[in-house]
């Protein structure tokens, strides 16, 4: 059971700036968090997609540029606004297309924004698992899995989603020694699961799942999608008013 007027403070992915700068304010305080791993990508084995497109619209030294193998538009990154905007239509764009178009896609903009893949790989994005054992460490990190490449389960073959869940699941338990009943969707939108990811999830031994659907979970709530709230930079005020649930009760 929960205590009442209770939260659950929840990382995706594994960034190493969960354990960087996150870490520390999370001791200082003794706050108790969940961190949910993408397992392919510790120790950087690999890059997120959506990791190699913010470096890559951050790094390139182009004023605009096009992609022949997306679309025939004209993308304009002179500034930051525009350089965030184009990030923002990307991302939303990409992750709505064929996994396998889209890596090609990545793939053809490091050639486009002459950006270099090698120096990316050197920046250490993601955390290692002596860092995740030291987070482990402190009794106030808990762990769940998100995935091993991170791909929305519902745009990816039913055979490859099954085994994103129950590998990445494999992965955690073998690496830390625990049992691991969490998940969360990858994007986690509406669209991003449905009833057969849920079941399959299910069936992967996971009992509670994470969707990144904006709601306050009542006593009620199906736990294989459990809302959430996400943050960006907003005044404390606000910030407030979206833990307190404000907005489940007047959306915006």
């Amino acid at each position: 059971k929960l205590p009442p007027n209770c939260i659950v403070l929840s990382f995706d992915d594994g960034h190493k700036s969960v354990y960087t700068r996150a870490f520390p304010i999370l001791k200082k305080y003794n706050i108790p968090a969940a961190v949910f791993l993408t397992t392919g990508l510790i120790d950087d084995k690999a890059i997120c997609w959506s990791d190699k497109l913010i470096y890559l619209i951050g790094k390139t030294k182009a004023s605009e540029f096009r992609i022949p193998g997306l679309s025939k538009k004209t993308y304009r990154v002179s500034t930051l606004q525009e350089r965030v905007e184009v990030y923002e239509a990307l991302n939303s764009g990409l992750k709505k297309i064929d996994s396998v178009k889209r890596d090609k896609v990545i793939e053809e903009m490091f050639n486009v924004l002459e950006v270099k893949y090698e120096e990316l790989k050197k920046l250490n994005i993601t955390m290692s698992w002596e860092e995740i054992r030291e987070l482990q460490r402190s009794g106030l990190i808990s762990f769940g899995a998100h995935t091993l490449t991170h791909p929305i389960l519902t745009r990816v073959p039913k055979k490859t989603a099954e085994f994103e869940l129950h590998e990445s699941k494999r992965i955690i338990e073998n690496e830390l020694n625990i049992a691991v009943n969490t998940f969360a969707y990858p994007n986690g939108g509406p669209d991003d699961f449905n009833e057969d990811i849920k079941k399959m999830a299910d069936d992967a031994g996971y009992s509670s799942a994470l969707t990144t659907i904006q709601s306050c979970n009542n006593s009620g709530a199906y736990l294989l999608a459990l809302g959430r709230d996400g943050f960006d930079s907003e005044s404390f005020c606000r910030f407030g008013l979206r833990v307190a649930g404000f907005f489940d009760l007047f959306p915006e």
